[in-house]
């Protein structure tokens, strides 16, 4: 039996003293930077951290561009925090224009961080600027333009933990004009091919509303790469679809199309029809959903408990 001071400082409960979260499951999306105010009784929490995503390149006058990489996304549990945090929502990076002859690589996406912890943004996506048709890396890596008389390797995240995945990789047909898709958190970028003129889609995002509900604006699902883009003017060209959770698709005779809002989807590549040449589409932003917790281990002691109950 404990003894009258032992049986005092725990609230006449035996047992060991626990710190108790009452977030009664509440959940928040944040999608601008700024601060969240916590529930008062909640002291740990988990967090889905989605960066920005990168945008897609602009045409040149012979090669259609790369789709964006998808923003890093970061699924982070047990977190403690407490009060009103700050929170940093990356944005999504801004599409490559068209600027024959030459096309314009896109920018990639920028970070979001939630209690020291950060999400990557998205690589850019490719627009066959001279010297080089790889795209950048990231959360997961842009797409690569095509057109060369080689192929290009796909970029490998770099970041750690993984947060999603390498861009495309091009077809190795000259003057084929089809570029590949962007990363995608939960797949990789499809490479141009395996027609003379078919571009990659974007690699697939991942589905969180088991964990966190209907949230964003894709319903749940965060981190869809962005679509390449191929010359229209050429018979059979297929452009790439966007990667589910928010990646814009390549367009026929329009600029890229723009990665949804807070879902950190990558931008569409811009198409090219003989001389006509068009944007890519900016990266959609990101978000930061935070579950708020109602846990306990052990034995609670009375005072955690009168204080649950005052907090209904």
């Amino acid at each position: 039996m404990a003894s009258p001071s032992n049986s005092s400082q725990n609230g006449g409960i035996l047992g060991v003293s626990n710190k108790t979260s009452f977030g009664k499951c509440t959940i928040s999306t944040v999608t601008a930077t700024g601060c969240l105010a916590l529930q008062p009784g909640t002291t740990v929490v988990n967090a889905l951290l989605v960066a920005g995503g990168g945008g897609g390149g602009g045409a040149s006058n012979y090669n259609a561009a790369a789709g964006g990489g998808a923003g890093g996304v970061r699924n982070i549990s047990s977190i403690c925090a407490s009060g009103t945090v700050p929170v940093v929502v990356g944005g999504g990076g801004a599409a490559g224009a068209s600027s024959p002859p030459a096309g314009a690589n896109a920018a990639s996406g920028t970070n979001t961080t939630f209690k020291c912890n950060t999400a990557n943004g998205g690589g850019f996506g490719s627009g066959y600027v001279p010297g080089t048709r790889q795209g950048g890396t990231g959360g997961s890596g842009g797409g690569n333009a095509g057109g060369g008389a080689a192929s290009v390797a796909g970029n490998t995240p770099p970041t750690t933990p993984p947060q999603g995945n390498a861009g495309g990789t091009t077809t190795a047909t000259p003057g084929s004009g089809a570029s590949a898709g962007g990363g995608g958190h939960a797949a990789l970028g499809g490479n141009s091919g395996p027609g003379a003129n078919a571009a990659g889609n974007g690699g697939a995002g991942t589905d969180f509303s088991p964990i966190y509900g209907s949230v964003g604006g894709a319903s749940g699902v965060f981190g869809g790469g962005g679509g390449g883009a191929s010359d229209i003017s050429v018979p059979n060209s297929v452009q790439g679809a966007g990667g589910a959770g928010g990646g814009g698709s390549g367009r026929p005779g329009a600029p890229g199309e723009a990665g949804t809002g807070n879902t950190g989807g990558g931008g569409g590549g811009g198409p090219v029809n003989c001389s006509t040449t068009y944007p890519g589409g900016t990266g959609g932003s990101g978000a930061v959903v935070v579950k708020e917790l109602s846990k306990a281990s052990g034995v609670w002691s009375m005072q955690s408990q009168f204080q649950s109950k005052s907090q209904g």
